[in-house]
């Protein structure tokens, strides 16, 4: 499995100085729906996983929220730490499979563009799941034309999330609340 990760690894360390060029504005039409379905607040601490250059970060600073952003490419995080000062923002090397935090640290955990890369989606989402809150929200999204079909089965049947896939995304994203069961309620639907 460490041969896998290590080639995603390999690949985000080679294009972190190029990275907010090539996918600002594809990421922008994203956070836009990410930000409509959590619904940020102040008292909110979110954790952007896979965060890359903190590019969703920077969007979500604006909202006054607490934010920690995780990633497991250094050259990732050394670039999102030169855009994002230390304004209510956090930036950790970590694993998105072993996150470094309590149970229950976060209000909203974030996973934006992720879901192609993971080698284990039920592990990583057991994961996602354990660092978030009870009744607190995880959004996750990846490549359309990457999408894990398990991840799929996953969110729907046993987390009952809701997904959006729209024409103008190359994203599928999936949101769902933290239950007990890590079932999930249907959030406001989208059309």
């Amino acid at each position: 499995m460490w041969a896998a990760k290590k080639r995603v690894l390999v690949s985000y360390l080679r294009s972190a100085d190029s990275y907010d060029e090539l996918y600002r504005e594809e990421q922008a039409r994203k956070f836009r729906v990410v930000i409509e379905l959590i619904e940020p607040t102040e008292e909110d601490l979110i954790l952007d996983a896979g965060c890359g250059t903190a590019l969703l970060v920077e969007f979500l600073q604006t909202v006054g929220c607490r934010l920690v952003g995780v990633d497991f490419a250094r050259s990732m995080i050394k670039k999102a730490m030169s855009k994002t000062g230390s304004r209510n923002v956090d930036l950790v090397i970590a694993d998105v499979d072993a996150l470094p935090f309590a149970p229950g640290s976060f209000t909203k955990t974030l996973a934006i563009t992720l879901a192609q890369n993971l080698l284990d989606p039920a592990a990583t989402l057991r994961e996602l799941d354990r660092v978030t809150r009870e009744g607190g929200l995880v959004v996750i999204s990846g490549l359309r034309v990457n999408w894990p079909e398990q991840l799929t089965r996953l969110v729907s049947d046993e987390r009952r999330a809701k997904l959006v896939d729209t024409p103008d995304l190359n994203d599928v994203i999936a949101s769902y609340q933290k239950t007990p069961r890590c079932g999930s309620k249907i959030l406001k639907q989208q059309t």
